[in-house]
């Protein structure tokens, strides 16, 4: 039940629209029964003709002829009465996948960064799309097919017991008996959908790592080894595909035995009941017809719950997303931070990622406003965790940071990271042209505005050589430009914000010692005095033009001072230095 229950709750917001979807599958159905009722007076009167035929009385048309009529419109009435319910159904259960998917993707952007660094990225993706599409086609069938098909079946079970109880009681049981064989075989057909579902996600995700990795791939000449890691992948999911495919054909031809045999017993009842004058000719047709919709509405019902079934684990596997809550949250009474000063202070900070040992060690060091602050270190000593923290990727565990005198927990994160600007390695493109990658969300940016970034970033004159200048798409992943370009934009993106903090993580990691001096000297320069920016550098080439310095090792702070004073003093920063001549 919990699992109905969820889409329950999917369905819930829309609630007047499933009582009135609700309503017109109703009185479909009891509309649907009339041509049925009209073809039983039809069959007694026929009945009658043949009796008075036989005794040699005059036959009287007129019954027979309004039965008919009766059929026709009735049958006419029914058929446009499923059609509006068909529309309306549909109609919702296209709302309902629009407001899915942008509840998921609404959550998905209130998860932290720390949780997005935890998880696949394709594992992740996979997990969407087909949760999104199990779900909606879950919601689809359940409100075009098994809402009316249970009302068809409780409509016409009715109509059955109430015009002959014997075969409907007889039917009924032999309905529930189907129904609970299946809900028995179902358990395993549920375990074996989630043991495949896992194993394919495994396959593709295989598979998009070797896509994601095709120039080592194919430098290394691979290709053999991910085919046959590919192919064996792939007959892991057949079999067990396949093996859930003869579950699904069993179960298949045990209803179809029930089925008829329940059919049969139905049949003959009924004719043992018309050679005893106890019904009649129509009674019969009807109490036939209305079983055959009730053994049909059992059949389809189990039906679409084996394919709701075949699509459970995909949508469990959302929900289980969406249940994920957040590990960093707004402050109920968040402090207002207004237009940021800048000034950066890290108080007795520590932190460790999970599952890990401690990476950051009572880390305090203290950046006024409009000062410039380069954090230099060996690989490893904990540069890029003090951004994350800035960012509030994840929350300190001892310590505190303040933005502006005011602890970073107690600040609305949308208010504060608005007025941050961030460049990280390897430059994040989207799949878009150049001005957009630039202007990503600077809704009302120009293009003099967006110039003058690249130009500051050192990226126009390369940006008018392109096919289509600003207008040139970059490719997936920004694929059709090179390392270095990339992170031209990146950085004209972050400067185009104009933010009042800008946090520079190996800005210029794929740039040529000349373009990174340059293109840090312009941008620092233009930024001094106005704006907070803080550099994480590995190479020491651009430390000089910072105000401050922070030397961490091991994930703590060994030096911090001027530039000028740790070139000529002893310790690990000259050795750094030393050590990249």
């Amino acid at each position: 039940m919990v699992f109905w229950n969820r889409i329950y709750e999917v369905m819930r917001p829309f609630g007047r629209t499933l009582w009135i979807v609700f309503g017109i599958s109703m009185l479909a159905q009891i509309i649907g029964l009339l041509p049925m009722i009209a073809q039983m007076r039809l069959f007694d009167a026929i009945q009658g003709w043949v009796e008075g035929w036989v005794r040699g009385t005059e036959a009287d048309p007129r019954e027979a002829l309004v039965a008919v009529a009766f059929v026709v419109i009735a049958g006419a009435v029914s058929g446009i009465m499923g059609d509006v319910s068909s529309f309306v159904s549909e109609r919702l259960q296209r709302r309902l996948g629009l407001a899915l998917s942008a509840d998921t993707a609404r959550h998905l952007l209130r998860l932290s960064l720390g949780f997005h660094a935890r998880q696949d990225t394709s594992e992740k993706s996979n997990v969407v799309s087909k949760g999104l599409e199990g779900t909606h086609q879950i919601v689809w069938v359940a409100m075009s097919q098994m809402i009316p098909t249970v009302l068809q079946g409780i409509v016409f079970a009715a109509a059955v017991l109430y015009v002959d109880p014997f075969p409907g009681v007889v039917i009924l049981g032999g309905i529930a008996g189907s129904i609970g064989l299946f809900a028995w075989q179902a358990r395993r057909l549920v375990e074996d959908r989630r043991l495949a579902r896992k194993e394919s996600r495994a396959m593709e995700t295989y598979q998009n790592d070797a896509l994601r990795n095709i120039r080592l791939v194919k430098a290394a000449a691979l290709e053999r080894p991910v085919l046959e890691g590919l192919a064996h992948r792939n007959l892991r999911v057949f079999g067990l595909d396949e093996r859930l495919s003869r579950r699904l054909l069993a179960m298949s031809i045990r209803q179809s035995v029930i089925r008829n045999a329940v059919t049969g017993i139905v049949l003959a009842i009924g004719a043992w009941q018309l050679i005893r004058h106890e019904i009649t000719l129509g009674t019969m047709t009807l109490v036939v017809g209305t079983v055959n919709r009730l053994v049909g509405s059992a059949e389809m019902l189990v039906r679409h719950y084996a394919f709701v079934q075949r699509l459970r684990p995909d949508a469990e596997k959302l929900f289980e997303l969406l249940d994920t809550k957040p590990d960093i949250l707004p402050p109920a009474n968040p402090v207002s931070l207004g237009r940021m000063a800048g000034s950066i202070s890290f108080e007795n900070v520590s932190f460790a990622y999970p599952d890990m040992a401690e990476t950051i060690h009572d880390v305090t060091f203290f950046v006024p406003a409009g000062q410039t602050v380069a954090i230099v270190g060996e690989s490893g000593a904990g540069k890029t965790t003090l951004v994350t923290l800035l960012l509030r990727g994840f929350d300190v565990h001892g310590g505190r940071i303040l933005v502006d005198g005011k602890d970073l927990r107690d600040l609305d994160p949308a208010e504060y990271l608005s007025q941050v600007g961030t460049v990280i390695q390897g430059a994040s493109m989207f799949n878009a042209t150049v001005f957009d990658n630039i202007a990503f969300g600077v809704s009302d940016a120009t293009q003099e505005q967006v110039e003058a970034a690249a130009k500051l970033a050192d990226a126009h004159e390369f940006i008018l050589g392109l096919k289509d200048g600003y207008h040139t798409e970059v490719g997936e992943s920004g694929i059709k430009l090179s390392g270095g370009q990339a992170q031209r934009l990146a950085i004209a993106r972050a400067l185009l914000r104009n933010p009042r903090l800008l946090l520079l993580d190996e800005p210029t990691s794929n740039l040529d010692s000349i373009s990174e001096v340059r293109i840090m000297a312009e941008a620092v320069e233009r930024l001094k005095g106005s704006r907070t920016v803080l550099i994480v550098a590995h190479r020491l080439s651009t430390v000089a033009l910072a105000d401050i310095v922070v030397v961490l090792d091991h994930g703590r702070v060994v030096q911090c001072g001027p530039y000028a004073e740790l070139c000529s003093a002893e310790g690990p920063f000259r050795r750094l230095r030393e050590a990249q001549r």
